[in-house]
This record gives C-alpha cells, structure tokens and sequence, in this order.
C-alpha cells in the first residue's frame, strides 16, 4: 500500500490512471479534509463537514478503466429501522434525484451515500464539485436527517 501526499507524486514514476486520480485529488482538496491516499488503489478517505457542521468520514475513489469517480459516506443509524421506518426510507431513496444514491443495510443498521459520475480529462474539477455538491444536498437534506434520528 503506497501512502503519500497528492501533492508528491512524481508525474514520471505513475501510470496514467494514478496520474488522473492526482488530478481528482487535486480538485477535491477545497470540499474535505483528507487524511489518507492510496494511489496504488486510487482510493482517499477524507472528513466532511456539513454547513450544519456535522461530520462525515468519506471515501473518494477513482475506476480508471471506466473513468468514474465515486464518493462513498457510510452513516451508522442512530435507532433501529422499524417496518414503518425502513418503508419511509424507501419512499424518500426511490424519489431522489441526482448522482447520489442512498442504501440501507438492515443488518448493520448503516446507511450508504454514494455519488458516482463519469469523469473526462477536460472536465475534471465539474465532475467533481458535481459529486461533492450533490452528496452535501444529501446529507443536509432534512427529511433524511429525520429519517436517521
């Protein structure tokens, strides 16, 4: 597992899609504060902070054969997900609109927001803002932050 900064990698020693996640990293830096990279996987785990000014641990990661780049935020339910509970869960995941997805794991009683869009070397910082925007409408969103209570 290769740890570094994105700000270190030397654009000679890494191949193409090592050098594309750089880039994403790059334009991500302003939206969260990172704390870990693995270039070999192209995978980042970093802390978002909502308006709200609550916290979330994320994970950034890039598909370079599909050229797809995912924001995935995993959210530990605060109560058990009734029958009533995981049925209005449901109806708010099916009526959302946007590059997130919400998914509920019963089981563990976690709740995964993933954002994925497709990323082209011209629009890279758009494919970006575009992900992480769209995942802080998510996790501001009120309805599911009833749903979560």
């Amino acid at each position: 597992m290769i740890m570094q900064s994105a700000d270190n990698v030397a654009n000679s020693e890494i191949d193409e899609g090592v050098r594309k996640f750089n880039n994403i990293l790059r334009a991500a830096k302003s939206r969260w504060g990172e704390f870990y990279y693995d270039f070999s996987n192209k995978i980042a785990r970093g802390v978002l902070t909502t308006k709200s000014k609550e916290t979330y641990i994320g994970e950034l990661s890039f598909n370079d054969v599909k050229d797809h780049i995912f924001l995935t935020v995993r959210i530990a339910a605060r109560n058990a997900f009734a029958p009533a509970r995981t049925e209005a869960f449901q109806r708010f995941s099916n009526n959302r609109i946007g590059l997130s997805q919400i998914t509920l794991d019963r089981e563990d009683q976690i709740v995964n927001v993933r954002a994925a869009t497709a990323v082209s070397q011209a629009a890279t910082r758009h494919a970006v803002e575009s992900i992480f925007a769209d995942t802080f409408d998510l996790l501001e969103d009120e309805d599911l932050l009833g749903l979560l209570a």
